[in-house]
């Protein structure tokens, strides 16, 4: 049996887990694979097993991130009449290691040409495209270290951002003279990350915007003659979160570059009574005279009735600020709520459905989560909000009904609420699930989906396993001595929701190893288990030594159930038994588990 590793492979994320290693025999039709990051020492530093892949599956799986700085990778093949092989690796103990790529960096682009219309997301790209956050600060670096800087001003507030707002979040006058940005990113899979910058300590600095004097300053007292009267729209129907700021003006001067913009609330006397700048990229009010169609009058402005526009242009410098008549407000109404439905997402026993229509089993779970927004962020809250999830029959008929709890049936503007509702479905046919929400001052949204329950097999599990030896817990790390004793125990369960016995079932412990393939030391009959029932059991194995001088004792148990009409269920455990002569220090320890989400780790010296 001959495998070839190429470890000479320029590994990235997603290459394909086939092009790392040969069968050159083509003997097997499942592969069991683990990688690993080995010391020269044979210390294990990191480890990951895949479990048992088809050779379909070895041309669809990829290597991800539990794969970061690994150099070793450890297979064994399988095939039904020949059994399991034995575990091939590369020859890390002569460094033939294998490059498996490191932790996802950050590629700073420093020949951006920054300015106010600048977003950050311009400035670096991130090679982990699973990263959901961001966590920013800029500053002014010298050969010496920190000159000056802050983490960004974000609307969620440390300096984090969300990897999809990224692109709206621009430069403003916080960052004058800031040569460094440093980023630090974080993603369900990785977690939070390292904080990477720009190599500030080559000299490799981004250009500092250049900001308007208007923006950075306040001006002196510089009228410009024949000072033109802005006209003030206040016949428009203003509506926040509609109506931009442009249309509520108009400026004869074409010559200006930047408008400082203020709102407020005067009475009719004139008198003030409340007001500010309005929030604006660069702060203060200033915006460029090009972006006034962008700006958009928001619910901070309901109440206010005066709008206050100072400009500047190179030509003729600054002018006063001019108001809108007290006689002539402005009046201002609050946009309607509006909901969306986001991130709907259908499973079935914890599985994401890949197509539509959805089938399941009578008897399985069925999920549905997802999110319900309150759009409009600051402008209207959603307010009486009813929100009910109908499953119907094909006749039409509610078969169960959830709604919203009390808690939820408000949601501030901006902000949201999710949702994970789940039921089991009792009889095959048709059925149709639709997600509906209002409220009083939003329209209705509705979402609906379609599937078929199809008839449920009888199906077993095994719960609540414990593998023990000595009465300790068994580290197969450890292996075993001639003579001592593996005891395996749980529950064997009929699972609840099917509707038939699985019939005839059998539990037994099978030995592989030495002279010996999937031999049965330790079993009897169960017999028929109704849905819902459980079976109590523990079988025990005493180790044995069948290896011929210089072969390594490799040995598997497994504890299996089977059933006429249920498919096979197993779980095992791979050690090694000590010759009995004497326990060498010189060999190598492996450990194999069955269960899907196992995480396996190797010792080698």
């Amino acid at each position: 049996m001959s495998f070839e590793f190429h470890t000479h492979l320029d590994i990235s994320v997603d290459t394909r887990y086939n092009e790392l290693f040969t069968d050159t025999e083509e003997l097997y039709t499942h592969y069991e694979v683990w990688t690993g990051h080995i010391q020269e020492d044979g210390e294990v530093v990191d480890g990951n097993f895949l479990g048992r892949l088809s050779i379909e599956d070895l041309a669809d799986v990829r290597v991800g991130y539990d794969q970061i700085n690994h150099n070793a990778m450890y297979v064994r093949g399988w095939e039904d009449e020949t059994g399991t092989g034995d575990w091939h690796h590369n020859d890390w103990k002569d460094g033939d290691y294998f490059d498996f790529p490191g932790p996802p960096e950050i590629e700073f682009h420093t020949d951006v040409d920054i300015s106010l219309e600048t977003s950050f997301a311009d400035l670096f790209t991130d090679e982990d495209d699973t990263s959901t956050w961001y966590q920013i600060w800029t500053g002014e670096m010298d050969e010496e270290g920190v000159v000056q800087g802050s983490l960004v001003d974000t609307e969620e507030g440390g300096g984090w951002v969300r990897a999809e707002d990224l692109n709206n979040l621009l430069f403003t006058a916080d960052q004058d003279g800031h040569n460094t940005v440093y980023v630090q990113s974080y993603s369900p899979e990785q977690g939070k990350g390292d904080w990477q910058h720009n190599d500030w300590q080559e000299s490799r600095y981004f250009d500092s915007p250049e900001f308007p004097e208007a923006v950075l300053h306040s001006f002196p007292s510089q009228v410009m003659q024949a000072n033109p009267d802005i006209e003030f729209n206040t016949d428009l129907n203003v509506t926040a979160g509609v109506t931009t700021f442009d249309e509520l003006f108009t400026d004869p001067d074409e010559s200006v570059v930047w408008y400082q913009l203020w709102t407020g609330k005067i009475d009719a006397e004139g008198e003030f009574i409340k007001g500010s700048f309005v929030d604006t990229p660069a702060g203060r009010g200033w915006i460029e005279a090009s972006d006034l169609e962008t700006l958009k009058v928001t619910a901070a402005h309901v109440d206010h009735n005066s709008l206050g526009v100072k400009a500047w242009s190179e030509e003729h410098g600054i002018r006063d600020m001019q108001f809108n008549d007290p006689d002539k407000p402005f009046t201002i109404d609050l946009l309607n709520a509006e909901l969306e439905l986001q991130g709907l997402r259908w499973k079935c026993q914890g599985i994401d459905f890949c197509t539509v229509p959805v089938e399941v089993a009578a008897g399985e779970k069925l999920n549905v989560t997802g999110t319900l927004a309150a759009l409009n962020d600051g402008l209207a809250d959603a307010e009486d909000v009813d929100f009910s999830l109908v499953i119907l029959d094909a006749d039409g008929e509610v078969e169960h009904e959830f709604t919203i709890s009390e808690d939820d049936d408000f949601i501030p503007a901006g902000r949201s609420v999710d949702f994970n509702y789940a039921w089991y479905i009792e009889e095959p046919g048709d059925y149709t699930a639709e997600v509906t929400s209002s409220a009083d001052n939003a329209r209705s949204v509705q979402i609906s989906e379609h599937f078929t329950v199809e008839h449920q097999e009888p199906g077993l599990r095994f719960q609540e396993l414990e593998w023990t030896s000595n009465g300790k817990k068994f580290n197969t790390n450890h292996g075993l001595e001639v003579g001592e004793e593996l005891t395996v125990s749980g529950k064997l369960a009929a699972l609840e929701g099917y509707r038939e016995n699985a019939e005839d079932v059998e539990l037994n412990l099978v030995i592989t190893g030495g002279a010996r393939s999937d031999v049965s030391v330790e079993g009897y009959t169960v017999g028929d288990m109704k849905p819902g029932d459980s079976h109590e059991f523990e079988l025990s194995w005493t180790s044995e030594y069948d290896y011929d001088p210089g072969q390594h004792p490799y040995y598997t148990l497994k504890i299996v159930a089977d059933a006429d009409n249920v498919d096979t269920v197993d779980n095992f455990r791979t050690f090694d038994v000590k010759a009995p002569e004497a326990a060498s220090d010189d060999h190598i320890h492996t450990l194999g588990v069955s269960d899907d989400n196992a995480r396996n780790e190797m010792e080698m010296s």
